[in-house]
């Protein structure tokens, strides 16, 4: 992901055997576990822990509302494309909640259109109060239309 847009982010570093992500400006994050980057891991801890179905998000520190929006909507796309290809893979075991650039809501809209794996969803989240702080007004209008794509009730 970082190769589109280098300048912010993020980069996958490895230290002493163990894998970090690296934000500019921020601390590292991590040590992450492997089943982020290896599926059959994940699988088989989710077999071990008798998880049937994870529903794969995007962490925050990858929203990337902060950005120009002609980068957070490349950024969404890279990131909605893995997760639906990993989904794609083991439906019945991996589902996603897809991220959008909420700071252009056009591209929020043109985002869910055109991937028809996107929607419908089986949920989606909007953390906090951000919706309005970072799509303004157009807020309510992303949300009535990924709603009625869906079949969902716009709350």
């Amino acid at each position: 992901m970082a190769a589109a847009h280098p300048e912010h982010g993020p980069e996958l570093i490895e230290d002493g055997g163990r894998k970090y992500l690296f934000y500019p400006g921020r601390e590292r994050l991590g040590p992450l576990p492997e089943g982020i980057f290896e599926p059959a891991i994940r699988l088989t801890d989710m077999d071990r822990q008798r998880v049937d179905l994870q529903v794969i998000a995007i962490p925050p520190p990858n929203f990337h509302y902060h950005v120009p929006p002609d980068v957070g909507a490349d950024f969404a796309r890279i990131q909605n494309d893995a997760l639906i290809d990993l989904s794609d893979t083991q439906p019945d075991r991996f589902h996603v909640f897809a991220t959008l650039p909420l700071q252009d809501i056009e591209a929020s809209l043109d985002e869910i259109e055109r991937d028809d794996r996107l929607l419908p969803l089986d949920g989606g989240a909007l953390v906090g109060d951000e919706l309005p702080q970072v799509a303004g007004p157009g807020g309510e209008r992303l949300g009535r239309a990924a709603a009625v794509r869906s079949g969902a009730q716009a709350c």
